[in-house]
Formats: structure tokens, sequence, C-alpha cells
């Protein structure tokens, strides 16, 4: 326990100090960029109504996932840790941002599935363990799958193009993207949806998982490079 209260006071501080306060503003200044498009999107476009803002366009998603692969060259990009040229990191952020797009799809999907009870209420009836099953089977499982298949996406590709990592990439991306919900709705509860919601959904459709997946994710890379703080 003691061992605990002494690491994890250490390990949020080189979290919140791993990007530096000039690389840190940009990342900042990205993240709000992909909250108002999603949020935008959503009241100029898609609708802030029901589902309608579960829908294409995906201009949004789309500009998210860009702009998560631009703060991971902002987070990675100090010498010696990012070593690829300018033409390579523009190479990186269209890989990157391609497959984290085509993982928002099917997470996106998933998630919808999860959301709608009835494929699971016939299981339901006859048996709860049989309910239980094709739930983890079908929503947790594919979840937890493709949680891991974004970080080890993030971390093979920034190795790839040069960047050098720790051995703890990828648990500190894991952890950045499992963060990303708790935060979004701590962050609703203190600005509330323009409809004064502040349920998870809400929080969605305002765009702040947007926002923490780029801020979170730079913040993780940063944190897993050489040259920042050892834990």
């Amino acid at each position: 326990m003691k061992t605990i209260a002494y690491w994890l006071p250490m390990e949020i501080r080189c979290w919140l100090t791993a990007l530096g306060w000039r690389r840190g503003a940009v990342v900042i200044a990205l993240g709000l960029t992909a909250q108002q498009i999603w949020f935008w999107e959503i009241i100029l476009i898609k609708g802030w109504a029901g589902l309608n803002w579960t829908g294409p366009p995906f201009v949004g998603a789309g500009m998210m996932t860009i702009l998560i692969a631009v703060a991971l060259v902002v987070a990675a990009s100090r010498k010696d840790v990012f070593r690829s040229g300018t033409p390579d990191r523009m190479v990186f952020i269209l890989i990157a941002s391609g497959l984290l797009f085509v993982i928002f799809l099917v997470t996106a999907g998933v998630l919808m599935l999860g959301h709608d009870p009835r494929p699971f209420m016939l299981l339901c009836i006859d048996s709860a363990i049989a309910c239980l099953i094709a739930y983890l089977l079908t929503v947790l499982g594919p979840l937890v799958a493709l949680t891991y298949a974004a970080a080890l996406t993030i971390r093979n590709l920034l190795r790839r193009f040069g960047a050098a990592l720790s051995v703890r990439p990828l648990r500190n991306i894991v952890v950045a993207l499992l963060l990303m919900p708790p935060v979004s709705i701590l962050t609703i509860e203190i600005f509330p949806a323009i409809s004064g919601s502040r349920d998870y959904i809400h929080a969605v459709k305002m765009g702040y998982p947007a926002f923490w997946s780029v801020v979170l994710l730079a913040m993780a890379v940063a944190r897993s490079s050489k040259k920042s703080a050892p834990a």
C-alpha cells in the first residue's frame, strides 16, 4: 500500500509533465479543434435529437483520427525521440488516421449493438448465463480487443517510423484509452451539454471523448518516450 501511495503521485506527475507546456498547448488546441468539429457536425448536419448523431457522415470522427495522429507526432517530436523526417511524418499521419478511423467505425458498431438489448432478450429469458456469455462475446470482448488493437496500432506505427519509446508504451496507451470515458463523464459534470444533460451519451454528443482521445493519447506517447522521467 505504501508503494502504491508513493508510485501513483509520481506517475500522475510524469503524465502531466511529459509533454511540456509548449507541446501541451499544441495538443490541447488539437483536442479542442477535434471537439468543436465533432460538436458542430452534430448541431449543423446530423441533428441533436435521438440517435441521429450516430449515423453518417463521419466528418467529425475522421477529423478526430487525423488530429490524434498529428498529436502523436507532436508528442513524439523531440530530438532523438521521433527521428523520421517531415515526409515520413506525413505518411505516418495518413496511415495512422486511416487505421484508427477503421477501428473507430468498428467500435461504434459494437457500441450500437450493446445499446440495443433486443438481440439478448430471448437468451436472457431462457438463461442468464447464456445472456451473459452472448454479451461478452458480442460486446465486451470485441471492445477489449479493439482497445488493444488501437494501442498496438499506435505503438507499432510509432516504432516503425522511428519513435524511441520505452518498454511501457502499450500499457500507457491502453491506460489512456481506458481513462477516456471517466474523464469525459467528469467533464460533462463540470460543463453540461447544451440541453443541460450530464450523462455519457451527451458527453459524446458534446465531443468530450474526441477532446480527451487527442490529449490522453498524446500524453501517453510522451510519457512512453525514453526522454521522459522514469517511473
